[in-house]
């Protein structure tokens, strides 16, 4: 059977600019003068979880609208990170804009849709609730600026530490399948089946994570499946992209 991953969230550019410093300062304010070296950019956000499900030799269509949010890192020439400079589209799609996904979404009749959401205009109040309604099971990398019950309806999330001190989703009974992205730490999957919600049934190394990361419903404990397809039958997984 064709296996159909939808992925809808905000598109993001990551760019990465290497700078010098010169053997000058500027004569107007006389700050240091940084001469440019390199610059590359590369997919983030939405469009970089599926790039990552292609990997998987999935079926996946993403769904992305409006010019994407920048995200320029200048480094000097040992990687070091300067600064960061943010040009963000937060503008949120129109109502008719959301109906065209779900539109879509209906005829792809996809197995799972993942959703990511940075809080830059595509995920509103309104095509969540239209996501939900279709029934098909939703995994959602969740937005800081949000509060844990935006998400209701989901089938799991995966909130970085920062998205659950401030929403505490693994405390919350209204989501059965939590997996906790802790960066250098791991992960951490709580689930149901013969588990609480919010306890810790598995724990993830960080050395063992790869480009996916896959946990097994029915209360097994996480576990790295790189891009084996074995693991992805998409009855009762969890699929989530990597750090």
């Amino acid at each position: 059977m064709e296996r159909r991953i939808a992925v809808v969230g905000d598109p993001i550019v990551d760019r990465y600019t290497t700078v010098q410093i010169a053997d000058r300062r500027s004569p107007e304010s006389g700050v240091a003068i940084w001469e440019h070296r390199d610059s590359y950019e590369q997919l983030g956000g939405a469009s970089a979880v599926a790039e990552m499900v292609d990997v998987l030799g999935v079926t996946c269509e993403q769904f992305l609208f409006g010019p994407p949010t920048i995200k320029e890192r200048i480094r000097d020439l040992d990687g070091r990170e300067l600064v960061r400079v943010d040009r963000n589209n937060d503008e949120e799609i129109e109502e008719r804009q959301a109906d065209r996904i779900i539109a879509r979404l209906r005829e792809l009749t996809p197995q799972l849709i993942l959703v990511a959401d940075y809080g830059f205009g595509t995920v509103t109040d309104y095509l969540w609730s239209k996501l939900v309604d279709l029934g098909c099971p939703l995994i959602v990398d969740p937005s800081r600026k949000r509060p844990a019950d935006f998400y209701d309806g989901a089938w799991a999330v995966t909130p970085n530490r920062i998205e659950e001190q401030r929403a505490g989703f693994m405390d919350s009974d209204d989501f059965p399948r939590v997996l906790l992205k802790l960066d250098r730490d791991g992960m951490r999957a709580g689930m149901e089946a013969g588990t609480q919600p919010g306890k810790i049934i598995g724990v993830l190394p960080a050395s063992m994570q790869s480009r996916f990361l896959v946990a097994s419903g029915g209360g097994k404990p996480a576990r790295s499946a790189g891009i084996d397809e074995g693991f992805l039958g998409l009855d009762g997984c969890l699929v989530v992209p990597g750090q």
